[in-house]
C-alpha cells in the first residue's frame, strides 16, 4: 500500500511540474513571441483537475481529509474507533458512488476529442479522474481495514 501511495506521490509531483512547465511555455508563446498557444491553458486546466483528484487520495491515505476525525479525537478508545469507522464508511461510500459514475462518464465521453488536443480524448481524462476515485477507495478501505484489526501501540511503531 506504501508503494502504491508513493507512486501516486510521484505522479502528482510530475503533474505539477507539467502544469508549471506548460504555463511557463503559455506566458512565453502569448506575452514574447506573441504566438497564443491554445492548447497550452487546456492542458495545463485537465491537468489539475487530475492532479486534484489524485492529490485526494493520498489525503485520504494520509488521513488530512477530514476535520470531522477530530470530533472523536479525546475521548475514549472505542468512541474514537467508532468514530473512525463511520467516517471512513461515508468517505467509502461516496468514493465508490464517484468511481462507478466517473467510469459511466468514461464510456459516455467514448471517443469524443478535447476541443484544442485532437490527440487527447476526453474519456482519457475521465479514466484518470476514476483512478483518482478508485485509489480513494482503495486507501479509505485500508484505513478502515487498519482501525479495525490494528492497535495504536501497533500504529506507534
Amino acid at each position: 500500500m506504501a508503494l502504491c501511495a508513493y507512486c501516486v506521490e510521484c505522479l502528482c509531483a510530475v503533474f505539477f511540474a507539467s502544469i508549471c512547465l506548460i504555463v511557463l511555455v503559455q506566458v512565453v508563446a502569448r506575452f514574447v513571441l506573441k504566438i497564443p498557444t491554445p492548447w497550452s491553458e487546456e492542458l495545463a486546466r485537465y491537468l489539475l483537475v487530475v492532479l486534484t483528484f489524485l492529490g485526494a487520495s493520498i489525503s485520504i491515505r494520509e488521513e488530512s481529509h477530514l476535520i470531522a476525525l477530530d470530533i472523536f479525537g479525546g475521548r475514549s478508545a472505542t468512541t474514537e474507533k467508532i468514530g473512525r469507522l463511520i467516517v471512513g464508511g461515508v468517505v467509502l461510500f461516496v468514493n465508490v458512488v464517484f468511481t462507478r459514475n466517473s467510469f459511466r462518464m468514461s464510456a459516455i465521453a467514448g471517443t469524443e476529442m478535447a476541443s484544442s488536443m485532437v490527440w487527447l480524448k476526453t474519456s482519457y481524462l475521465y479514466d484518470l479522474i476514476s483512478l483518482g476515485f478508485l485509489l480513494s477507495c482503495l486507501f479509505s478501505a485500508s484505513l478502515i481495514l487498519e482501525t479495525l484489526f490494528v492497535s495504536k501501540s501497533e500504529k506507534a511503531q
